[in-house]
């Protein structure tokens, strides 16, 4: 049946005379508790005739409480980033000090080792000096030695002692010469020299004197010559206090004296 448009207009007319009214809070509550309690089922009357379990009405599931859906998360502003530095120039750049600073240590390193490697050379070489001076002088004792022993043992050696000269005092010395082997002088309690002044030995051949070299005492007034032999027949021997270096022909003071003894 088709309402008629003047019925229509009436009930228009009068819902909107109708004050609108919120409802309260409450009764959206109760609502809302009502539509999540279970249904009443209707009541069967005992008499009533058992019915086909395939024919009794289908229940409707008791509706379950609403589940809230969350709020939307508002998405992130979207900050685009600046893109990163590339780091191979930084890395370039720490190789290079990392090897500025290696290549500088290891020539400091190498310089020090160059410096000690010098030091220990010099060392060596000072040993060596050192040995080489030590193993000359055995050497020239030792030959000395020999010259010695051959000048002693020579079948033409001729001995000489000779005596103080004051004021020598206690000085003594000996003296063999051999015409095929040389000269040996020996002394002992030779005083002390002034400064600037030495000893020398003598040999007078033929009048003549002959110089046998020059020597100063040690410590203990103890002195030896090794020398060549005189040119001819011994006449007397002497040791004379000259100047340092030594000099042609006597002209100091007379400290030892002897002649050559009898054949």
């Amino acid at each position: 049946m088709t309402p008629d448009p003047e019925e229509m207009r009436v009930l228009d007319a009068l819902g909107r005379a109708v004050p609108q009214v919120a409802p309260p809070a409450s009764l959206r509550a109760k609502v809302l508790a009502a539509a999540v309690r279970e249904p009443i089922e209707p009541a069967v009357p005992a008499d009533a005739p058992a019915s086909d379990p395939a024919s009794a009405p289908v229940t409707a599931p008791a509706p379950t409480a609403p589940v809230p859906f969350p709020a939307r998360p508002t998405a992130p502003a979207i900050v685009s980033a600046p893109a990163p530095a590339s780091r191979w120039p930084w890395l370039l750049a720490a190789a290079s000090v990392l090897l500025a600073i290696g290549t500088s240590m290891g020539w400091v390193s190498a310089r020090g080792e160059i410096s000690r490697l010098r030091t220990t050379i010099a060392e060596l070489r000072a040993s060596a000096t050192e040995f080489l001076n030590v193993r000359a002088e055995f050497d020239r004792e030792r030959s000395d030695r020999e010259r010695v022993i051959a000048i002693l043992s020579a079948g033409d050696v001729h001995s000489a002692s000779l005596g103080s000269v004051a004021p020598a005092g206690a000085a003594r010395g000996h003296v063999y010469v051999s015409a095929s082997r040389g000269l040996f002088f020996a002394a002992e309690a030779l005083p002390p020299l002034p400064a600037g002044r030495t000893y020398q030995l003598w040999t007078i051949v033929a009048g003549q004197p002959v110089s046998h070299g020059i020597f100063e005492p040690a410590g203990d007034g103890r002195a030896q010559v090794l020398a060549q032999a005189p040119p001819g027949a011994v006449q007397a021997i002497a040791v004379t206090v000259e100047p340092a270096g030594g000099v042609p022909a006597p002209t100091g003071d007379k400290v030892l004296l002897g002649l050559p003894a009898a054949n």
